[in-house]
């Protein structure tokens, strides 16, 4: 067998390991979202069985809940950092450190 063969060979190999390890990684079933503030978690969401979506109103913060996804669409802190974070499903947890709320996922 020529070496650029067997090099091809190993190539598929990895490639296919590596698409098989991150399909099994990303694709996740259902994520359980838990919003704090100053320490204290005040909800646990199941995301996957969100179907209709609504909003928490935090005393400085607007949390939007929708199947799958959470996101902050308002707040009175003077960065927004919060709201720039975008919608997420799971992953990295949004923060809004002025105003001590958080929200973390876990998956089920």
């Amino acid at each position: 067998m020529k070496i650029n063969t067997f090099l091809t060979i190993v190539f598929i190999v990895v490639f296919a390991a590596c698409t098989a390890f991150s399909i099994a990684i990303f694709s996740r079933r259902g994520s359980i979202a838990t919003i704090y503030e100053d320490g204290k978690a005040l909800e646990k969401i199941d995301l996957a069985k969100v179907t209709k979506s609504y909003y928490l109103n935090l005393p400085h913060n607007k949390i939007l809940v929708e199947p799958g996804q959470i996101s902050v669409t308002d707040a009175d802190c003077p960065d927004k950092l919060c709201i720039k974070q975008g919608k997420r499903g799971q992953g990295m947890p949004i923060v809004c450190l002025p105003n001590k709320v958080y929200i973390v996922f876990s998956e089920t």
